[in-house]
């Protein structure tokens, strides 16, 4: 799909990159539970206890200079000499967050967290948007062709599930947003475009 357009707003697309998560979060827990193998595990994060709140598992793993952690309730990229990058389940959001540890799930410091400047929380997103796309390159690899699919139609039947795109155009739309988002258009009109041609 070619949906290279006018400059987009940086806004627009972390509010897009923040839907993307969400339902991204669903994947991991069917992931998790694979029939043959925890594919988290299989892709290279380590399993840790949480001392935070929901779920007492979480997942880690380097990513160049920098440690990925999923959670539950939020995921991350904490960088060391940089500012890091949070999404939080609770309010559904993207932030960057000034530290190089990870939260304890569920107890956010506000005075670490921010939605500003926006420049910088689009650069946080992108580079957790590269650590994804190659996850989900990796699973398209090393599962059945229909295994995301499936995901996401299991995903369509939950209530109040707020779908973002199905997996044949999602990896798309993530490779320009990591490469050059200002040519990608709103995740709506990819939307949009997919559904009209089916």
């Amino acid at each position: 799909m070619n949906l290279a357009s006018k400059e987009s707003n940086p806004s627009g697309l972390i509010n897009d990159f923040k839907n993307a998560l969400g339902q991204q979060l669903y994947y991991w827990g069917r992931d998790v539970a694979y029939p043959k193998h925890n594919l988290l595990c299989e892709f290279g994060l380590k399993k840790y206890e949480s001392n935070g709140k929901g779920s007492k598992t979480c997942y880690k793993m380097k990513f160049n200079n920098d440690i990925i952690e999923l959670h539950q309730l939020c995921i991350g990229l904490y960088c060391a000499d940089k500012t890091s990058f949070i999404f939080t389940r609770q309010y559904r959001r993207c932030w960057n967050y000034n530290d190089s540890k990870p939260p304890l799930p569920g107890y956010y410091n506000k005075k670490l967290i921010s939605t500003t400047p926006i420049d910088q929380l689009e650069i946080s997103c992108r580079k957790f948007a590269q650590w994804l796309f190659e996850y989900e390159i990796w699973i398209s690899k090393n599962t059945p062709p229909s295994y995301r699919e499936d995901c996401f139609k299991s995903y369509k039947r939950i209530p109040k599930s707020k779908l973002w795109l199905p997996p044949s155009i999602a990896l798309e739309w993530l490779k320009i947003f990591k490469d050059s988002p200002r040519t990608l258009e709103r995740s709506k009109e990819w939307k949009r475009q997919y559904l009209n041609s089916q």
